[in-house]
């Protein structure tokens, strides 16, 4: 089982490598991706959905899963997985999320993750798609992938008021 992760500090980090997921650290991505949601102020998990990306990442099923921290204390995480868009031979590169944990942010993770994904969609040849659901810090998040990515094309998302 892993550790507990740790309470926020909020001290700067030191660069630290990536490495690609594996089975040793299913639990504690599983617990970023429920941290992942709470932030966004979303609904509740469906936990066999996370599960079944986490080990499509884990497995590398046309899917990557690199992390940043030890099996036990996992500082940020990304999913890449490479999915059709409309056609059957029309393929993308998809970055399903890139999360850094809240004690890390002060730190280049969120950077050496997307530079990851680019190296990914340079080598593989596909188009990488990246979007942003978040309900904090929304500007610094857009000024870093528009840095990297360019100009967005934007996505907008709306959730239905609840009818009682």
């Amino acid at each position: 089982m892993n550790a507990p992760l740790r309470p926020a500090t909020f001290e700067p980090q030191p660069d630290r490598e990536i490495r690609i997921a594996d089975a040793g650290d299913r639990s504690c991505v599983i617990e970023l991706c429920r941290r992942l949601r709470e932030e966004g102020g979303a609904p509740p998990l469906a936990i066999p959905e996370v599960e079944r990306l986490v080990d499509r990442g884990l497995a590398r099923e046309r899917a990557v899963l690199p992390v940043i921290g030890e099996r036990d204390d996992l500082r940020a995480m990304m999913l890449l997985i490479v999915d059709e868009i409309y056609y059957p031979d029309d393929y993308w590169l998809a970055e399903i999320w890139n999360y850094v944990r809240p004690d890390s942010r002060i730190s280049a993770y969120g950077r050496q993750l997307l530079r990851f994904a680019i190296e990914c969609a340079d080598r593989s040849g596909l188009e990488l798609s990246a979007s942003i659901v978040a309900n904090d810090r929304l500007d610094g998040k857009l000024r870093m992938y528009e840095r990297f990515l360019g100009a967005p094309r934007c996505v907008f998302a709306y959730r239905p008021k609840v009818l009682t």
